[in-house]
C-alpha cells in the first residue's frame, strides 16, 4: 500500500523564552508552562508547550503556504511537547490535517474544514480587557457545577499577536488570534486552572456571540475530564480538559518511622539519581529511617534537595546532595 505524502511545512524548537512570550500574549501563566522548578512537581516532570500555542503555530505554518478560509477545526493534544525538542509541522492535503510531531511521534493533530473563500481579517478581539493575574485558580472537580457560567475577558497583550504569529495575524486578523489565545487562559488559569491539561478543542468560526462567557457542559469525575463551551465574539469552542494529578507530597522521616517499624538499611550507602522529589526523596528517607546513608542528585531542584537533606540530617542520619545533569 502506497504511503500518503505529507507536506513538510516547517520545524522549530520551543524555549522557555517562547513560553513566557505566549504567557504574556494569552494571559496563561500556569507554571507547568513557564516555571521549570514548579513543572518538576507535575505529572510531566518538566515544562510543556501551551496547547493553544502549538495550535496557533501549526496554523501559522499552514497559512505560510495556503490561504484558505477556515470554517471549523478540531485539535487533539495527544502527547505533550517539551522544550528543546524539534517539532516538525506536516500537512496532509487528502485528510486536511496538520500534524505536529516530535521524534516521529504525533503530538498534536489539527483537522481543518475550509473553503476557497476570501478571508476578512478581524482586528478587534471585542473582549473586555482586564489586568492579568499570574496565579491560576486551584479548582477541584467537586467545585464544578454543570451549566455553571463564567464571564470571560482578555488578560493578555494583543501586541504580541503580530510578533508571534505574523502570517496568521495578517490573514485572520489580530482579533481572531487573540480570541484563540484567550482559550488558553480560560483552561490554564480559570477553569480548571492550576491542575489542568488540555485534551481537545473543537472551534467553529461561523458562530458569533454578543456576550462572552464559558459554560460547563459536562464533568466526568471517573475520567477526571471537564467539557466547557466557550462563547466568543467571533467563534465558539467546545474544549475538553483533564484534571491532572496533584503533586505528590513526600512524607517526613518521623512520619515514615511511625508507619514502618522494621526497616533495616544498616551499612547501606545509596546513590539516588533524582532524589530531591517524589519516589527518589521517599527512598532516601526510608533508607535513613532504616539506619543507612545516601547521596541524592538533582538537576534543577536545589531547594527541594536541601529540604530532603535537612530532614534526614535532623533525623540524625547522613545525606549529601549533588547537582548532576545526565
Amino acid at each position: 500500500m502506497e504511503k500518503r505524502k505529507k507536506n513538510h511545512l516547517r520545524s522549530r524548537y520551543f524555549s522557555i523564552s517562547d513560553q513566557k512570550n505566549f504567557a504574556y500574549f494569552s494571559g496563561d501563566f500556569n507554571p507547568i508552562h513557564i516555571s521549570e522548578l514548579e513543572a518538576r512537581r507535575t505529572i510531566s516532570g518538566e515544562c510543556i508547550v501551551h496547547g493553544i500555542n502549538s495550535l496557533l503555530w501549526g496554523l501559522e505554518s499552514f497559512f505560510n503556504h495556503y490561504s484558505y478560509k477556515i470554517l471549523f477545526l478540531k485539535v487533539s493534544f495527544l502527547k505533550p511537547i517539551f522544550l528543546k525538542q524539534e517539532v516538525i509541522c506536516l500537512f496532509d492535503e487528502e485528510t486536511r490535517s496538520i500534524q505536529l510531531n516530535t521524534g516521529g511521534i504525533k503530538c498534536v493533530e489539527i483537522i481543518l474544514n475550509y473553503t476557497d473563500a476570501e478571508n476578512v481579517p478581524i482586528q478587534d478581539h471585542k473582549l473586555k480587557q482586564v489586568d492579568s493575574k499570574t496565579i491560576p485558580n486551584k479548582l477541584n472537580q467537586s467545585d464544578i457545577k454543570i451549566s455553571q457560567r463564567i464571564k470571560t475577558y482578555f488578560s493578555g497583550n494583543p501586541q504580541y499577536s503580530k510578533k508571534l504569529y505574523p502570517c496568521l495575524t495578517k490573514i485572520l486578523g489580530a482579533g481572531i488570534v487573540c480570541q484563540l489565545a484567550s482559550l488558553s487562559e480560560i483552561i490554564g488559569m480559570k477553569i480548571p486552572g492550576m491542575h489542568s491539561l488540555y485534551k481537545s478543542a473543537s472551534i467553529d468560526f461561523c458562530n458569533f456571540n454578543s456576550t462572552s462567557y464559558v459554560e460547563v457542559i459536562n464533568s466526568d469525575e471517573r475520567l477526571k475530564l471537564l467539557s466547557v463551551k466557550c462563547h466568543q465574539p467571533s467563534l465558539e469552542a467546545i474544549i475538553q480538559a483533564y484534571f491532572r494529578p496533584l503533586p505528590a507530597i513526600t512524607s517526613s522521616c518521623s512520619e515514615i518511622n511511625r508507619r514502618y517499624k522494621d526497616l533495616n538499611f544498616k551499612d547501606t550507602k545509596a546513590i539516588i539519581i533524582g532524589g530531591s522529589r517524589g519516589l527518589g526523596a521517599t527512598v532516601a528517607k526510608l533508607i535513613a529511617v532504616g539506619g543507612g546513608s545516601s547521596l541524592i542528585t538533582y538537576k534543577t531542584g536545589e531547594k527541594d534537595a536541601e529540604e530532603v537533606k535537612n530532614d534526614i540530617n535532623n533525623w540524625g542520619k547522613e545525606c549529601e546532595i549533588k547537582k548532576m545533569d545526565i
